[in-house]
C-alpha cells in the first residue's frame, strides 16, 4: 500500500518509491539522500507536525510537511507494540 511520507506516524519503516517533486525542491531531496528505493524510518514530529525527523542512511534529516508529501513510499515495518502492564489490586483496607 503507497501513501506519501507526511501520513506516516513515528515508529514506522517505510521504503521511498518515488518523489512527485520537479525542479529545485527534486535537486534538494535528491541531494539529501531522498532516492526510489531507499528505506527510512520516520523518527519523530513536531507537535504540529511540521517539521518531521526521519533517519535513512545513518543521517537524521528533518522535512517539512510540504516536502514529506510529494515523497510517495511503502510501509515496510511498523513501530513495537507495547504492551500495558497489569495492575495488580492490592486490596487496601
Amino acid at each position: 500500500m503507497f501513501t506519501t511520507l507526511n501520513h506516516i506516524l513515528p515508529g514506522w519503516t517505510v521504503r521511498i518509491v518515488g518523489i512527485n517533486a520537479t525542479g529545485l525542491m527534486r535537486k534538494r531531496l535528491m541531494e539529501m539522500g531522498i532516492l526510489r528505493g531507499v528505506i527510512l524510518k520516520v523518527l519523530r514530529m513536531a507537535p504540529l507536525g511540521d517539521p518531521m525527523e526521519v533517519k535513512l542512511r545513518g543521517l537524521h534529516i528533518s522535512l517539512r510537511k510540504g516536502e514529506a508529501a510529494r515523497i510517495d513510499v511503502e510501509r515496510l515495518e511498523g513501530p513495537p507494540v507495547r504492551r500495558r502492564k497489569r495492575q495488580r489490586n492490592r486490596g487496601r483496607g
